[in-house]
């Protein structure tokens, strides 16, 4: 399928090696009013604890 998402190939695809990004990754950014990131977590928990 040419319009496949998920390269399926984990830690050893294109996505992760070059942007270090993992497929399925849930990450969730706190910017500040310029646009910056804040910061990254996985979990609400994790921003509203920041906060």
């Amino acid at each position: 399928m040419p319009d496949k998402q998920c390269d399926e190939q984990g830690m050893n695809g294109p996505n992760f090696t070059v942007y270090g990004v993992a497929a399925g990754t849930p990450t969730m950014f706190l910017l500040d009013a310029q646009g910056r990131i804040e910061l990254r977590a996985a979990s609400l928990e994790g921003i509203i604890s920041y906060l």
